[in-house]
C-alpha cells in the first residue's frame, strides 16, 4: 500500500489497520501504519508529522486512491510482534514490524486551529501597519 502526504512524498506500508479509541475526553478514529521492521522509524516520524497528515491519501494495489484527512495527532510509533499490534486471529503473527499511530482531530479542534490561524495572520498584519 502507497501512502501519499500533503507534501507530495510518498512511503510504502504492509497495511493500514482502522479503529475507534478513546483520547482527550473523545471518541476518536485511529490509523495503525504497519511497515516492515527494518524500515527505520526516524524515517516514518520525518513523514508523519501533524502538517503533513491533514490530507493522506492512501492506494492500494489496484491503484484506487482513498483520502483521509485530518490525523494530525500521533498517538505512537516503534516496533512490536504483527499479532500484538493489530490482535487478529486465532494464529498470530509474531513477526516484528515498526508501525505509527495517527489519530484524527474533532471538528471543534479543526475550527480552533483555523481560527488560531486567522489570529495569527490578523496579528502579523498588524505588526506590520505598526512598523
Amino acid at each position: 500500500m502507497l501512502i501519499h502526504f500533503s507534501d507530495g512524498r510518498q512511503l510504502t506500508c504492509e497495511t493500514v489497520h482502522s479503529r475507534q479509541v478513546y483520547y482527550n475526553g473523545t471518541n476518536r478514529e485511529q490509523l495503525t501504519f504497519v511497515f516492515p521492521e527494518e524500515m527505520d522509524i526516524s524515517t516514518i516520524l520525518d513523514h508523519f508529522t501533524s502538517a503533513n497528515c491533514k490530507q493522506i491519501y492512501l492506494e492500494d494495489d489496484s491503484g484506487e486512491k482513498f483520502l483521509h484527512e485530518n490525523y494530525t495527532i500521533r498517538m505512537g510509533a516503534g516496533v512490536k510482534e504483527r499479532g500484538t499490534l493489530i490482535g487478529v486471529g486465532e494464529d498470530l503473527d509474531h513477526r516484528m514490524v515498526s508501525y505509527v499511530e495517527m489519530i484524527r482531530t474533532t471538528y471543534a479542534e479543526q475550527q480552533l486551529e483555523m481560527l488560531n490561524d486567522v489570529v495569527d495572520m490578523m496579528l502579523i498584519d498588524a505588526l506590520k501597519e505598526a512598523n
